[in-house]
């Protein structure tokens, strides 16, 4: 390894700006402390304590997961998508996916392909309630409905993919839970959308909020989408209320939808998730449920399960695919060098630094 190269002047001034970036956040997070601990006392009405149950629900954890960085080639890039379920507690699983070719880079690649990997969960959901009749609820980890089919447009995707399939595919979904009788959750680590900090008027992350609200084994029901949507749409001009009302008529499983900020009481993060559930259990029971399979990650253990079953991130994932690549090429775009033969398709550092023998 080569000895690094440290230029004093310059350390010293990333150290002072990282010390003046930390006492800012402190200082805010101190007066957010403050606010959201009156806010806790304007909503203790709503704030339960989880209840212990008894109740072992069998469901399906549905995940995907998607990397675009598998193989950069000269003129196009592979990536690769997997997807499953993962039956709680009887251990059955099955997982697919993908790999595929694209061009471009950047935010639209990932944006692309984040909405064809929670299309896939929705299809592996359908077949699953098309084929079978045997469980009591569907998990999923993220957002139910997605984030984008109450809050934005879908812009048309490269892969394969549209707005409209997206609609009608979570359509299907809504339309098999009702004839099959279960009920559907969504779990969400990342909590995007500004309920409480535009209610309250807070200028302060939503996820915050939840957290410092919420001490362990909480959780508060924040309503309907039906009813929480159009007054904070109202409020914040990001999102369009004329979009939202389509949507709802077009979709009235969406506005049926309820909103949970839980905390579980086993995690050893201190950070609260948000619950997106559709269904006619009552609320306490599930949550009480999940509580219940939540390990000290945070999450229940069926969705750790079904999030490292379908990691496309593994070094054995890529070099198979990579092997496979190479070969079906051949040695049709093979040029002969001094150094040995080189495939043109390889990446240009890999031109000049491998040869393929």
């Amino acid at each position: 390894m080569e000895n690094e190269i440290i230029y004093p002047p310059l350390a010293l001034k990333f150290y002072n700006d990282a010390y003046q970036i930390g006492r800012r956040i402190a200082e805010l997070f101190l007066s957010y402390r403050e606010r959201i601990r009156e806010l806790r006392h304007e909503l203790e009405d709503k704030i339960k304590r989880v209840d212990d149950v008894d109740e072992t629900y069998s469901c399906i954890a549905i995940d995907s997961s998607y990397t675009t960085s598998l193989i950069s080639l000269v003129s196009v890039a592979l990536g690769a998508v997997a997807y499953g379920y993962y039956k709680f507690p009887q251990d059955e699983k099955e997982i697919s996916g993908e790999v595929f070719e694209y061009k471009g880079a950047g935010e639209s690649i990932h944006h692309n392909l984040s909405h064809y990997a929670r299309s896939k969960e929705r299809v592996v959901a359908i077949n699953y309630l098309l084929k079978h009749n045997d469980i009591d609820g569907v998990v999923f980890d993220g957002d139910f409905p997605p984030f984008p089919i109450p809050f934005k447009l879908v812009n048309h995707i490269n892969v394969g993919f549209s707005k409209i399939r997206f609609r009608e595919e979570v359509a299907r979904l809504y339309s098999l839970i009702n004839e099959r009788r279960v009920w559907c959750l969504g779990v969400v680590k990342r909590i995007r959308f500004p309920i409480l900090s535009t209610l309250f008027n807070m200028d302060v992350e939503e996820k915050i909020i939840a957290s410092l609200l919420l001490e362990p084994n909480e959780y508060i029901i924040l309503g309907e989408y039906g009813k929480i949507v159009p007054e904070v749409f109202s409020r914040n001009s990001r999102f369009s209320l004329a979009e939202w009302e389509r949507i709802s008529r077009e979709m009235p499983e969406v506005s049926k939808t309820k909103v949970i900020y839980f905390k579980p009481s086993r995690s050893r993060s201190q950070m609260a998730i948000k619950l997106l559930y559709y269904g006619e259990e009552p609320i306490e029971k599930i949550v009480g449920f999940l509580n219940k399979y939540t390990n000290w990650t945070g999450y229940p253990i069926f969705l750790d399960i079904i999030d490292r079953l379908v990691s496309v991130d593994l070094k054995t994932y890529k070099n198979i695919i990579w092997e496979s690549f190479v070969k079906g090429l051949g040695d049709k775009l093979v040029v002969r060098t001094e150094k040995g033969k080189v495939h043109l398709y390889l990446p240009e550092d890999l031109q000049k630094y491998r040869s393929i023998m």
